[in-house]
């Protein structure tokens, strides 16, 4: 998707599909739903920005590169059962306080793999040239 330029500005967990892998039956696939936000890059380099002239996507998994932002938002949902940057009322503006500042933390409970941490982190660090890039 990332290869032909396109970005789909909405990832969540509704919207990725599990199938049986055709490569190894034991395996399973991931395979991404729902393109009605998605755009084509204008700007292809890493990072490049999507114009519009319509905003898209769930309050918590936008951010300047959605895609990758989102996946990192999913992880943390996966593992953790609760969105990174909570917020009482799905108010736009407090959530992207929250990213910007990247106020999130891991909950002490839960332990994860070191190498799932720095993912996560940096998949959700605001500055997007930090961000990995597909």
């Amino acid at each position: 998707m990332h290869r032909k330029n396109i970005a789909h500005r909405d990832l969540k967990l509704d919207n990725y599909l599990l199938t049986k892998s055709k490569r190894d039956p034991k395996l399973m696939d991931i395979k991404v739903s729902d393109f009605g936000l998605s755009r084509v890059h204008f700007n292809i380099e890493k990072g490049g920005m999507i114009y519009s002239d319509r905003p898209g996507g769930t309050p918590q998994y936008k951010g300047c590169t959605p895609d990758v932002w989102a996946l990192g938002v999913s992880l943390y949902l996966m593992l953790f059962l609760q969105y990174p940057f909570e917020v009482i009322d799905i108010n736009v503006y407090k959530v992207i306080e929250c990213m910007d500042n990247k106020r999130f933390s891991f909950p002490k409970n839960i332990k994860i793999s070191p190498k799932a941490r720095d993912l996560i982190e940096r998949t959700l660090d605001p500055y997007v040239d930090k961000r990995p890039w597909l």
